[in-house]
């Protein structure tokens, strides 16, 4: 069995050339959501997309994935960022949290 460092060292070394496209934090800096933008090229690669998702699942992350080529407007972004964060915590209604804004830079 390898030691506890190289165990953690291989684990980081898988995860941490995976990427994301955005990350939506709440006010404490904590991850809320990630968001991928499915363009079509990764479809070569499922064996990167599975470690990704479930490397994001075993973090409590939820995903959400869009099309590059068919992005939704900000209420839609805003109401999908809302109800993956009121499903990662067992909330009853996503639309009464009111913090994520669609305003540029805000």
């Amino acid at each position: 069995m390898a030691p506890a460092g190289a165990r953690t060292q291989t684990l980081f070394n898988r995860i941490s050339q995976l990427s994301i496209d955005f990350l939506v934090l709440d006010m404490d800096s904590r991850v809320v959501v990630a968001i991928q933008l499915d363009e079509g090229a990764r479809r070569g690669r499922p064996w990167s997309e599975a470690r990704k998702t479930h490397a994001l699942k075993s973090a409590g992350v939820p995903l959400i994935t869009w099309s590059a080529w068919n992005l939704p407007d900000c209420e839609a972004i805003r109401l999908a960022v809302l109800t993956a964060r009121a499903d990662a915590k067992g909330a009853a209604d996503p639309a009464a949290d009111h913090r994520v804004d669609c305003q540029p830079g805000a």
